[in-house]
């Protein structure tokens, strides 16, 4: 697919497509002038999408996405606690999201029952 129809599919922006190709995070292949990004690189971009919208910044992206291209054979164990803190940090941040979120919930929802009942009695 072009890039026009990857960025209308994944609601991402051209120059934003263009960028993280820049920084590493995407590869499309090359077929003479032409650009081709495949099923693989949509929803790679649809994951970058998700995973900034629970937090993730560029440097996070770029380490986790750099994993699945390299030899585990030749990750340092630096490298793997490096990569694997990331990961723990962000499920600790996301499970305080959603008790904050559910908290959040209840109280609307309580509320929403004490105004509808002041609602029904002013008929």
């Amino acid at each position: 697919m072009q890039i026009k129809d990857l960025a209308q599919s994944t609601n991402i922006s051209i120059s934003a497509i263009r960028y993280y190709e820049k920084v590493g995070l995407i590869h499309p292949q090359k077929k003479g002038y032409y650009k081709i990004y495949t099923k693989e690189i949509q929803e790679q971009l649809l994951a970058i999408k998700m995973l900034q919208a629970a937090g993730f910044n560029l440097k996070d992206l770029q380490m986790l996405f750099s994993f699945p291209d390299k030899d585990p054979s030749q990750l340092e164990q630096k490298e793997l606690k490096q990569i694997l803190d990331l990961l723990e940090e962000k499920l600790k941040e996301i499970y305080q999201q959603e008790k904050l979120l559910s908290q959040s919930k209840q109280m609307l929802e309580n509320m929403k029952k004490k105004v509808g009942i002041c609602y029904e009695a002013s008929k």
